[in-house]
């Protein structure tokens, strides 16, 4: 387990496909960890096509996310495609559970809890530069960091000036 995901693999995987039944793919599976995006026109690694025109969103297809944009046009992308994670993390983002109030129950917040996993497993994914959940998290760490010196440095405008005595 990492800070990127709180939970143990088994349990990450059936969070994944509780939200986006189209995770239930050894491509997606957790801890992913693969050599390369593909691209449409490929061929994945089972030797099925990277894309398949047409279909509708409420069809599921193994291996595939469709996908309302894509630079092959709406289809069925691989989830060995960066895009197909780009679709699914906006699908995932439409699709958070009620938001809880004072008098949230456990269910309420376990379903929060899940979804929060998915929902940072899934932006990690669609940023990374291969589809390597390490990968993914050190991009997440990397864009973390970047955003809390930015915030740091917007905070305390004036540079520090470190002053040292130089003996000659």
């Amino acid at each position: 387990m990492s800070s990127f995901a709180s939970k143990p693999a088994d349990v990450m995987n059936r969070n994944m496909i509780n939200f986006l039944p189209e995770l239930a793919s050894d491509y997606a599976r957790y801890p992913m960890h693969h050599e390369r995006w593909y691209q449409p026109g490929e061929t994945d690694p089972k030797g099925g096509p990277c894309f398949i025109k047409g279909g509708d969103v409420s069809t599921i297809k193994k291996d595939y996310a469709y996908c309302k944009q894509g630079s092959f046009g709406p289809g069925y992308y691989s989830l060995m495609t960066k895009i197909s994670y780009v679709n699914l993390y906006t699908k995932l983002d439409s699709m958070q559970p009620g938001t809880c109030g004072i008098a949230c129950n456990s269910a309420d917040r376990k379903a929060m809890d899940e979804y929060d996993d998915v929902k940072r497993l899934m932006y990690g994914r669609h940023m990374a530069s291969r589809p390597c959940d390490t990968v993914a998290e050190k991009r997440m760490m990397d864009e973390a960091q970047g955003m809390a010196n930015a915030a740091h440095a917007m905070d305390n405008p004036t540079p520090i000036v470190m002053s040292t005595k130089i003996k000659l």
